[in-house]
This record gives structure tokens, C-alpha cells and sequence, in this order.
């Protein structure tokens, strides 16, 4: 079909009629695939040499895959970035689209996405506002905006504020890889179920027991009990540093809070190991 539709390549015939393909033929073929693969229309590359289409495959192979980002969440905004993004949907599978700026702010439910991706002709300061409107109900989200034109307060004020921008024209394979460094580069917690709540987990040891095991595990030769219960006191001074710090807004705050049930989780591990460490050396607790 690519043969009689666009001319891709001209095999050599045998006298029965039969299509003899060339090594470099095979080659063509293969290094159209990896490109269409990518999104790319066939009816655009057709005409291309092999040489600028193995240009084009190499640019392309740096974006991700689909098995590559299984587990994050986007959040399109903008009915002209839907559009835009559709031939590169594979990379974009769990997502969900909105239709402007502000449908987004009252729409999207905390937590629901990872990523949230919009655009803008230009970027002026009501529309400045919405974005860090929408920014601040979605702390632990990585907002990315991609614009045009931008006033320099409204500009400055969402890098300031954590905001990517990404500034066009930006080509299919530009955008590809700008939404492949935005998903490499977001931090994202692991999954729970939806039933789930990542809640603070209640101490095991309180002071007084832990400086009892640190006293008595000086008395055997094994070194673990007094490791585990200085790590452990660690962790809740840690804990009680994040719920303690002064957060700039919203987003901040949040991410503290997530620090801190992080932390609790890491120390009720720890607390475990310990509880069975000292019931083998035979130690209070």
C-alpha cells in the first residue's frame, strides 16, 4: 500500500512478477515504521531520503514509550493542545482532557493527575492567575504551560512559583521530547489503593523505651539495636521538622505534609526491625 499510494521504494520485479526488495530497500522500510510508530503521518515522510528519515528516528527514539510511563496521569488543558497532542496520544494513554483554563480549576480533582499540561497564545496576568489558582489546588502536580507571547511580570511570576514553561513553535518531535523531561523529571509517590489513606502511622518505642533499649544494647556485642534506635530518633525529629516548617503556600504545605507520612512510614519500618532485633538479643521494649 505504501509502495502504490506514495512511491516509498520501487522493488525490482522477477520475470514471474514478483517484488525483489534490496537491503536498502528493507532498510527504507524499516526506518519508515520506527518514524510512523512515532506519530508521524505517512503521507508526510513518504517523500523523505532514508538519510533524513534515520535523522528523524534517531530524534524521535529519545521519547518515551508507552511501557515507559505506565504510571502517570495527565491533565490536558486547552481544546487546541488536545488537538495538538492527539497524534502523540500513545504517550499520553491515562489521560484526561479539558476545555479551557478555567473548566481545569473547577473540574480537576486533587490527585488525579501527575502532570498537567495547558496552553496559551500569551501568557497576561488573569491568565497568570488562573494557572497559579490551579497550581495551588494541585501541590504534589507538575504544571507545565506551553505559550507564545508573555508578559515578563506574569512570565517571571510562574517560574517563580515552580511553573514550567515551554515556549513555541515547538515542533511534533520538540514537544515529544519537552512531555518525555517532564515525566522523567516529576516525582511521583508510589501507588495506593483508592481506598487507601497515606495516613501517619502511631510510634512503636516512645522516648523512654528507645533510650532503655539504647542503654541495655550496650551491654551485647551486636552494634544493630543502637544503629536502629539513633536512625529511628532521626526520623522523628525528621517528622517533626516537616510538620514544622513554614511553608510559602498551599503547594509547599502540602509537600511537607507528604514528607512527614513518608517519614512516619520509613520509621514504622525501622521500628519493626527493631522490635525484632531486640526480641532476639533478648532487650526490653
Amino acid at each position: 500500500m505504501w509502495e502504490r499510494r506514495y512511491g516509498v521504494i520501487g522493488p525490482l520485479r522477477s520475470p514471474a512478477g514478483q517484488r525483489l526488495y534490496s537491503e536498502e530497500n528493507v532498510q527504507r522500510l524499516k526506518v519508515l515504521k520506527r518514524v510512523v510508530d512515532r506519530g508521524y503521518a505517512i503521507g508526510t515522510v513518504a517523500r523523505l531520503s532514508t538519510e533524513q528519515l534515520e535523522r528523524l528516528a534517531m530524534a524521535t527514539d529519545s521519547v518515551p514509550t508507552e511501557e515507559a510511563l505506565p504510571l502517570i496521569k495527565w491533565a490536558i488543558v486547552g481544546q487546541a493542545l488536545k488537538e495538538r497532542l492527539a497524534p502523540v496520544a500513545f504517550v499520553m494513554r491515562n489521560h484526561r482532557a479539558y476545555e479551557d483554563l478555567a473548566a481545569a480549576v473547577s473540574a480537576l480533582e486533587p490527585g488525579s493527575a501527575d502532570i498537567i499540561i495547558l496552553q496559551t497564545p500569551s501568557l497576561r496576568h488573569e491568565t497568570s492567575r488562573l494557572i497559579l489558582e490551579l497550581a495551588a489546588r494541585h501541590p504534589l502536580s507538575c504544571v507545565a504551560v506551553v505559550y507564545s507571547f508573555g508578559v515578563a511580570m506574569a512570565v517571571a511570576q510562574l517560574r517563580d512559583a515552580g511553573i514550567r514553561l515551554l515556549r513555541d513553535p515547538l515542533n511534533r518531535v520538540q514537544l515529544l521530547q519537552a512531555l518525555d523531561e517532564l515525566a522523567r523529571s516529576t516525582p511521583r509517590p508510589p501507588r495506593r489503593a483508592a481506598s487507601a489513606k497515606f495516613e501517619r502511622i502511631p510510634r512503636l518505642f516512645d522516648d523512654r523505651a528507645l533510650s532503655l533499649i539504647e542503654r541495655r544494647a550496650t551491654a551485647i556485642e551486636c552494634e544493630c539495636p543502637t544503629h536502629l534506635t539513633a536512625l529511628i530518633n532521626q526520623l522523628i525529629a525528621f517528622e517533626t521538622y516537616s510538620d514544622e516548617c513554614v511553608a510559602p503556600d498551599a503547594r509547599a504545605s502540602a509537600l511537607h505534609r507528604h514528607i512527614g507520612d513518608v517519614t512516619s512510614h520509613a520509621r514504622s519500618l525501622l521500628e519493626g526491625l527493631l522490635q525484632t532485633v531486640a526480641t532476639y538479643e533478648g532487650l526490653p521494649f
